[in-house]
């Protein structure tokens, strides 16, 4: 409790210094003493003593301050403080004046008369004061703040000239002069109300501290006279014990503290509430006047008057937010001129409605050539996609994103690197579209590019680069963590970064970066380790899994790409410190070995390190080393499988299977080591070499066959299908060889449709303009549309093995089927794949398949071999 009372007495002692506190708690005892009285069951004539007393003692109080307060006053302020001391003296000579006439003669004072004469001239006193204390402090930035206090005004005006000089002026017993008398007195209520209020809002930046008592008193002096005065009106004034006293004695008392605070510089009063208050006040005065025109119409009583007062409240209100508008956008003019970046704002398709002049200098053109036309227009058009997804994601995330670098076209044609951050800013009414802001990084980005190598952060995706990753997990392992590592590998990276270039390639990087540091703990860390490997650095082990399939499930929603959304899937492989004395690197390396575990069973998952997993591995690195021998010394060989008639069992075509006849390991699957030839780059090579291969493999089957051969068809890979010149080397091959166009068959896999649909239509026709056919392969595995693939021209659909496989599940049947649906919808040929039993035979005939291919029929054999089944066949029918 003694505590509290000293930190109370400290506040107080802060607030009012000096001898300022003591008066003010004298006042305040006064106060409640005359109240007190006020209401005590007294006589008359002690209500009436107190009452006199009051109205004398209270002046002398405050003017006994007033002297000390004139000479301590500096030249600039001593004018309103004599000014308050010429109030206090007149309306104590004016009380005193009335108390004559009350104790002596028993009635009021005439009207008008000498008092009325000493209370004019205090309210004179009273509008020097406060204009020579406020005013010289204020701050004045432009209009506002007068039409602030007009506003306000006016509707104290409308009140007062409603409520009380309306009654004065329907008295009829009073005379003509003496009503004007008593109309002088709100009138000049409400001048001083006016002068309050332009003080308030226009010193809201700084005054002394002694000058707010001030201020306040004169409101409650004021408020307390209008009070009395619609007491008066009504006839319900009581001379003696008013309460309407406790409000001049309350001012008296602010008059003193005020006289008694030492004289100080002026302080910062712009508090929030304040600025609150000053923003709110016009507001609050505009709902005032709708409440009594409200009221006065449910009462009858709506006025001419009224209506007028309301029009010009209205009419300053609307010019003070006129006046704000243009202030606003001026600031913001000078701000974004200032800034030296390129503002804009934008409409969704990018149209520009504002520019900056900051346009000329970073890019030679005047804000007006720029505005109207739209801002995709400056943005080089390898960079045009990587533009559009930035402002699809503002306008989709609402906050500013990540920047991104863009390359603007300069009027003199040269290329500028900016920086470029956009924010959905459409639902602000001050700006009403896309905030643009482009900072020209230009030389910048030719610096960071030289000093990339030394810093230990990736430069694309503000990772830790793999120096810094491996410096950390290794800190972390000689701390005794528990800890675990996550290895991620794009799938199809670079195939999605050939076909759609570099900047979206990028874009993918970064996003990828974007929500592994999104998923990750305090604690835990993620590096880019390269190319489009990344790693996930788990602090601590336990449920490591299951966060490892959380990140995985994040990248189950698309990237926006423009219009199209681009699917990003990832392999990955989970590795934990089992072990005390293990390594930075081994466990890392454990790691990516389980991501490779993860992509050779189908990619798009996550696996647990295993110690097999090494030498699984281990294969790979060593079938990476010998594959390039593979190509030099003919180690590849083509088997062939038939796809047949479901019905019939007639083989209608072959499909050309490449298979690695290893010195060491034997025969290897194309699924083994294709992908190691696409990620080494001899996939062109190799591709090129099949294709050949099947074309001779065309001719001898017509040898075989009499002219009736089957058609070959020959998987693609997807870094071939996006080179330009594939149809050319197509046909290059198909008229060396000799080989009919018409019995070629090129399969290209669905996840490796990443291009955009104008690129592979383009590819597609350049391949039917040769005369080769084409098939989508694995249907059902990617993310095709039923819109893309009816502008694809596709003539053959080709069904992923895994739904014949599940055709005993009713979800199983249903997909099936409804790929059959899509094919016949398209006019497409459909093959089923991977078909093992006469069951799935028996069900595929009886849903409408006509072709397939699978084990059931044939596994895949050398050309001799396949060409003896081809004849057994025919000998057979």
């Amino acid at each position: 409790m003694k505590d509290f009372v000293r930190r109370l007495h400290s506040s107080w002692r802060q607030y009012l210094p000096g001898p300022a506190a003591n008066v003010a708690l004298l006042g305040f005892a006064f106060c409640v003493a005359y109240a007190a009285v006020l209401y005590a069951p007294v006589g008359a004539d002690v209500l009436r003593f107190q009452t006199d007393f009051v109205f004398l003692a209270g002046p002398i109080f405050a003017f006994a301050f007033a002297f000390q307060a004139v000479r301590r006053a500096s030249p600039g302020l001593r004018t309103g403080w004599i000014g308050f001391t010429v109030l206090l003296a007149s309306w104590f000579l004016a009380d005193l004046s009335y108390t004559v006439y009350d104790l002596w003669q028993g009635a009021e004072p005439p009207v008008p008369g000498p008092t009325d004469v000493l209370y004019y001239f205090g309210y004179a006193g009273l509008l020097v004061g406060v204009a020579y204390v406020s005013l010289p402090f204020a701050r004045i930035r432009d209009g506002r703040w007068l039409l602030d206090a007009l506003a306000v005004s006016l509707v104290a005006g409308v009140i007062v000239g409603q409520y009380l000089i309306g009654p004065i002026l329907a008295q009829d017993s009073a005379s003509s002069l003496a009503t004007a008398v008593l109309l002088g007195y709100p009138l000049l209520d409400l001048a001083v109300f006016a002068m309050l209020a332009v003080a308030f809002f226009a010193t809201g930046s700084g005054r002394p501290k002694r000058t707010l008592p001030l201020l306040l008193a004169a409101l409650v002096l004021i408020g307390t006279d209008l009070v009395y005065f619609d007491l008066v009106s009504v006839g319900s004034y009581e001379s003696i014990g008013n309460p309407t006293d406790i409000g001049y004695l309350a001012s008296y008392v602010l008059f003193a503290v005020a006289f008694a605070l030492p004289e100080q510089r002026p302080v910062n009063v712009q508090s929030r509430r304040v600025r609150f208050l000053t923003a709110a006040l016009p507001a609050v005065a505009g709902l005032v006047m709708l409440a009594i025109l409200a009221v006065e119409s449910l009462r009858g009583t709506n006025s001419l008057f009224l209506q007028l007062g309301s029009m010009a409240v209205l009419g300053v209100l609307l010019a003070r937010y006129a006046l704000s508008v243009r202030r606003y956008e001026s600031e913001f003019d000078a701000i974004t001129r200032g800034a030296g970046d390129l503002v804009a704002i934008l409409e969704p398709d990018s149209t520009v409605v504002f520019q900056n002049a900051a346009s000329l200098d970073l890019l030679g053109l005047p804000a007006g050539e720029v505005i109207g036309t739209r801002f995709a227009n400056l943005v080089h058009p390898e960079y045009r996609v990587l533009f559009q997804s930035l402002l699809m994601k503002a306008r989709a995330e609402g906050a500013t994103g990540l920047p991104v670098d863009l390359e603007l076209v300069h009027a003199d044609g040269r290329l500028r690197t900016f920086e470029v951050a956009a924010r959905d800013e459409t639902r602000n009414p001050s700006l009403g579209g896309i905030a643009l802001v482009a900072r020209e990084v230009t030389r910048q980005r030719q610096l960071a590019q030289e000093l990339r190598h030394q810093a230990t952060i990736d430069g694309l995706t503000g990772l830790l680069n793999v120096q810094a990753f491996h410096q950390r997990v290794q800190q972390h392992l000689d701390a005794g963590d528990e800890s675990a590592v996550l290895y991620l590998d794009i799938d199809n990276f670079k195939a999605l970064n050939d076909s759609l270039g570099h900047p979206v390639g990028d874009l993918v990087l970064k996003e990828v970066a974007s929500r592994l540091t999104a998923a990750v703990r305090s604690g835990d860390c993620v590096g880019r380790l390269g190319g489009d490997e990344f790693a996930v650095f788990f602090q601590r082990a336990p449920m490591v899994e299951e966060r490892a399939r959380e990140i995985m499930r994040r990248f189950e929603v698309p990237l926006s790409l423009g219009e199209t959304p681009l699917s990003i899937r990832v392999s990955a492989g989970i590795a934990k410190a089992d072990r005390r004395d293990i390594s930075a690197a081994e466990l890392i390396a454990n790691a990516d070995a389980a991501m490779f575990e993860a992509k050779r069973r189908g990619k798009n998952r996550v696996e647990v390190f295993e110690k097999h997993m090494l030498e699984v591995f281990s294969r790979r690195l060593k079938l990476l080393n010998d594959l390039h021998d593979a190509v030099k010394h003919e180690q590849l060989v083509v088997y062939y499988q038939p796809i047949s008639s479901l019905a019939t069992g007639k083989v209608l075509s072959v499909e050309a299977l490449l298979l690695w006849q290893h010195p060491k390991f034997g025969l290897i699957p194309p699924d083994e080591f294709i992908g190691i030839a696409e990620d080494s780059g001899l996939i062109i090579q190799i591709g090129a070499w099949v294709l050949g291969q099947a074309c001779n493999e065309i001719n001898r089957l017509l040898d075989v066959t009499g002219g009736n051969a089957p058609s070959v068809s020959v998987n693609v890979s997807a870094k071939q299908f996006a080179d330009g010149d594939f149809a050319e080397i197509v046909k290059d091959i198909l008229d060396r060889t000799g080989a009919p166009p018409e019995l070629l068959v090129l399969e290209i896999t669905e996840s490796a449709m990443v291009q955009d649909i104008s690129t592979m239509v383009g590819a597609l026709s350049a391949l039917r303009e040769v005369g080769v056919r084409t098939a989508i392969d694995d249907f059902g595995t990617g993310y095709s549309s039923l819109g893309q693939l009816r502008d694809l021209p596709f003539e053959i659909l080709k069904a992923d093995r895994t739904f014949i496989q599940n055709l005993a599940l009713p979800s199983g049947r249903e997909l099936a089927n409804t790929i059959l649906e899509v094919g016949r919808s398209l006019n497409m040929e459909v093959v089923a794949e991977g078909i093992e039993t006469a069951e799935q035979l028996e069900q595929l005939l009886a849903m409408g398949y006509e072709t397939g291919q699978g084990f059931h029929f044939a596994r895949p054999a050398p050309a001799e071999q396949m060409h003896d089944f081809l004849i057994g066949k025919e000998e057979a029918a």
